[in-house]
C-alpha cells in the first residue's frame, strides 16, 4: 500500500495521509468553532457526533456541519462516481437525522443554536474542515472514497494566503446551504426501505 510522504506545501500547509489524521483528538481540542463541508463527513459528523455534542454542552463551542443533500441528484451522482455505492445517500440521511436529534437534545441546555446542520445541493469536490485556527482540506477523487485523499493542513489558516482558497470554498457553500427537513429525510428513508 502506497503511503504518500509528509511534505510541505508552499506558504506553510502540510500534507498528511488520511490515516494520520485523528479527528477525535482534533475535535477534542476545539474551543471556539468547528465548521465543515463535505459529502457525508462520516468521520466527523457521525463518528465524533457524541464528542461534538458533549463539547457544545460543556462550552461555547459552535459547530456548523454541511453535508450533501441526500435527496439531490448530486448525492446519487457522487455515490456512483465514488464506488457505485447506492447506499451513500441513505447514510447521509441517517447521519443528518442523528445530528438533528442531537440538536434537539441540546435544547435542554439552551445550546441548540450552537449546532447548525445544513445540506447543500452541489457536487462535492473538496471537503473543508475548520477547527479553531486550523484548516483541513481533502478531495473527492473519481472512483475512490475521499478517505484515500491526502489531507492538507494549514495551521493558523487566516494568515496563510493559500488557505483562503479553501476557506472561501466553505463560506460559499455555507451561503447556499439549507436546513434539512427531518420529515423529508424520514420519508426518503421509508421510501427506500424494503416493503
Amino acid at each position: 500500500s502506497f503511503k504518500p510522504p509528509l511534505c510541505r506545501i508552499e506558504l506553510g500547509g502540510l500534507m498528511h495521509p488520511c490515516s494520520q489524521i485523528n479527528w477525535g483528538a482534533i475535535i477534542d481540542r476545539a474551543q471556539t468553532e468547528v465548521r465543515a463541508v463535505g459529502f457525508a463527513l462520516m468521520k466527523i459528523a457521525d463518528a465524533e457526533r457524541t464528542l461534538l455534542v458533549a463539547k457544545i454542552k460543556d462550552s461555547d463551542l459552535r459547530v456548523v456541519l454541511i453535508l450533501n443533500n441526500p435527496l439531490a441528484e448530486t448525492a446519487r451522482t457522487r455515490a456512483r462516481d465514488e464506488d457505485g455505492n447506492d447506499l451513500a445517500p441513505a447514510d447521509i440521511a441517517k447521519i443528518s437525522l442523528r445530528l438533528l436529534e442531537s440538536r434537539d437534545h441540546l435544547k435542554t441546555f439552551r445550546k441548540e443554536k450552537r449546532l447548525v446542520v445544513k445540506h447543500v445541493d452541489r457536487y462535492p469536490t473538496i471537503a473543508v474542515v475548520i477547527v479553531d485556527e486550523d484548516l483541513y482540506a481533502y478531495f473527492y477523487p473519481f472512483g475512490r472514497l475521499a478517505t484515500n485523499s491526502p489531507i492538507l493542513v494549514f495551521r493558523d489558516y487566516k494568515r496563510d494566503e493559500l488557505a483562503t482558497f479553501f476557506s472561501n470554498h466553505l463560506d460559499e457553500l455555507e451561503a447556499v446551504a439549507k436546513e434539512p427537513s427531518a420529515a423529508g429525510l424520514r420519508q426518503f428513508l421509508a421510501d427506500r426501505s424494503p416493503r
